[in-house]
């Protein structure tokens, strides 16, 4: 139950891995199409447990470190994989970890709902931990849910401020909320509450806002500076690229 990697092509930087077409294992229990009954989810859980298992045995000893039905894949038969060892140990060989975050003097990565209070502490991932993520993996198989999906994230910053801790769920809570796209789509600002929303502040701070200023020129005939007739048919392209870099430059203050 662990996700073969069948080679590596060093020259383009490729990972040839196992096919697995049933997709993550959290999307798969969240859609409500997908009918489930108690044998489904005791297979799931089971295989999931198992897959844990062998990374624990001794001749293997790996500690995952960010366990989650997000990390797990379905293969064509809707058999169980684990994947995603980006934050593992192996042997105590450290693996880098770009989102990680500062506790006690050191970098450790967390994904909040699933991690070990110790972690919050700044001790280090073990297997402890890992079953602790197992077992809230085991109830989102069970519950089709996310695990303190209803606890607002205030509760859970409120409940360590003025603690040593603090900074580091601050910080562990901050990465694992969504992050914003940029789109041509309108589809409004969640936070703010608006059904419109557009990112407009001043043309030196961000490409994005450049774009928005030369809309408004072109549409209220403010000079010649404004957008052509076709670089309009290229906003859903420049999202994506503009998405792509600012996480970039996110990441790279984050790790500087």
């Amino acid at each position: 139950n662990i996700l073969r990697v069948f080679g590596v092509v060093t020259k383009l930087g490729y990972i040839v891995m196992e096919l697995c077409p049933g997709g993550a294992l959290d999307e798969y229990l969240y859609d409500p199409d997908n009918v489930l009954d108690a044998r489904d989810k005791a297979r799931l859980a089971t295989e999931t447990a198992t897959g844990m298992a062998y990374l624990h045995m001794r001749e293997v000893d790996i500690v995952h470190g960010d366990m989650k039905a997000g990390n797990v894949l379905l293969a064509a038969d809707n058999s169980v994989r684990i994947c995603d060892f980006g934050m593992s140990d192996a042997k105590n060989r450290s693996k880098t970890m770009t989102s990680a975050v500062a506790a006690g003097g050191r970098s450790v990565a967390l994904t909040v709902a699933w991690s070990a209070p110790e972690l919050f502490k700044g001790k280090n991932k073990t297997s402890s931990s890992d079953m602790y993520a197992l077992g809230l993996t085991i109830w989102q198989i069970y519950e089709r849910a996310q695990p303190f999906g209803s606890m607002p994230e205030a509760a859970i910053v409120s409940q360590v401020i003025g603690k040593p801790e603090a900074r580091t769920v601050n910080m562990a809570v901050l990465r694992s909320q969504a992050q914003a796209e940029y789109s041509p789509a309108n589809l409004g600002h969640f936070g703010l509450a608006l059904r419109r929303y557009a990112h407009f502040t001043s043309p030196i701070r961000r490409y994005s806002d450049l774009l928005v200023h030369r809309s408004l020129i072109s549409a209220f005939g403010l000079g010649k500076d404004g957008l052509t007739p076709n670089d309009g048919d290229r906003f859903a392209e420049l999202g994506k690229h503009i998405s792509a870099t600012e996480r970039r430059a996110v990441d790279a203050e984050r790790e500087a």
